[in-house]
């Protein structure tokens, strides 16, 4: 798309990739020129990858991030051709998703296209607050990534070195000592960057799939079957265990991000969203009243979550909290998060305390 506009400038900054046209901050009608810059959490990006995977980035100047709401901005503004954008726009459609039977018709959505922080177009309800599912997996990325910048764990180790949960977890063969969990590690479960797998060896995804034998998230996509590797019982709270060798086999798995999650309320000692506050959201901020995220527990007990896929959930397994802080990383990143200015929905802190 070209680009022009009275905010262009020409430049070139290196973000990965080469933009040649920002707009103009300096100009008010573009925004202002002295916002917080990602600066600091590239440096703690930077220490998290090591000397062998070490990037870095040059954040141009002119990328701002939004403090009370966003800043809009035109599309000549964003240095944007105004007739391309139209035509771009014209070729959507934007609409509430209908996920596990979720009604989001009418406003009951929202979302945006910003440039550099700025805001230039959107649709619904922008200030709509939902739950935010998967994406809630890269949060739990930045947790485990600051855990290993303060050298609380070593990516590579395996995880019974930090905690064991013996005496915690609801079967013996689901402790961090026995079976394939001796091999288990943090990477494993993390995954690569750049894939949508996970090899710690947990193949299941939704309790009612698993308990019905099938593959899949909604009823359109199932197929018969589970993974051949896997050992099937039926019981989805029983099965929630690493079924084959850490490393040697690829699968999107949020069980398996539950687990991650209970290891690391345990390795932090400390409720998870507030570590999530204090070192990302705080620093770009976010406050912590715009956005939260449910528990294990609540999670649990809610069959319907997905009004059209009952009992999704119910592999979900103690430990549900580490002394007085909750598993907060409920298995799919189900939580309610903010990304850029606006409100998220508030639950009450206390109700997921006393969860146990």
């Amino acid at each position: 798309m070209r680009t022009s506009g009275q905010c262009l400038n020409q430049s070139t900054h290196r973000v990965g990739i080469r933009a040649e046209n920002k707009p103009d901050t300096a100009n008010p009608a573009c925004g202002t020129a002295d916002r917080r810059t990602l600066a600091g959490l590239v440096r703690e990006v930077e220490f998290y990858w090591g000397r062998s995977h070490r990037i870095t980035f040059e954040i141009p100047d002119w990328v701002t991030f939004p403090e009370d709401d966003w800043v809009q901005i035109t599309t000549e503004e964003a240095g944007l051709d105004a007739e391309e954008f139209e035509a771009f726009l014209a070729g959507l459609e934007i609409r509430g998703a209908s996920y596990g039977g979720e009604d989001h018709a009418g406003n009951k959505y929202g979302a945006v296209i910003v440039r550099g922080g700025y805001l230039i177009h959107a649709w619904g309800d922008r200030h709509y607050r939902h739950h935010t599912a998967s994406v809630g997996k890269a949060f739990i990325w930045a947790i485990l990534g600051f855990a290993v910048a303060d050298g609380l764990i070593d990516p590579d180790k395996p995880i019974n070195k930090y905690w064991v949960g013996e005496g915690q977890l609801s079967h013996p063969h689901k402790v961090l000592s026995q079976g394939h969990h001796k091999k288990l590690t943090w990477r494993h479960l993390v995954g690569p960057k750049h894939e949508s797998l996970h090899y710690g060896g947990f193949p299941m995804e939704m309790g009612v799939r698993w308990r019905e034998k099938v593959t899949g998230l909604e009823q359109v996509d199932v197929i018969p079957g589970v993974p051949e590797w896997s050992n099937w019982t039926g019981d989805p709270f029983y099965d929630l265990y690493s079924h084959v060798e850490p490393g040697t086999v690829g699968h999107y798995s949020s069980a398996g991000f539950w687990k991650l999650g209970q290891a690391l309320t345990h390795v932090w000692d400390r409720y998870l969203r507030d570590v999530l506050q204090e070192r990302l959201f705080d620093r770009i901020g976010i406050p912590a009243e715009r956005w939260d995220w449910l528990a294990g527990r609540y999670i649990k007990d809610q069959k319907y979550f997905y009004p059209a896929i009952p009992d999704s959930y119910t592999y979900l397994a103690p430990p549900m909290r580490s002394a007085d802080n909750p598993s907060g990383a409920a298995p799919d990143g189900l939580s309610s998060q903010c990304i850029g200015p606006g409100p998220v929905w508030p639950s009450d802190r206390d109700e997921w305390r006393l969860a146990g």
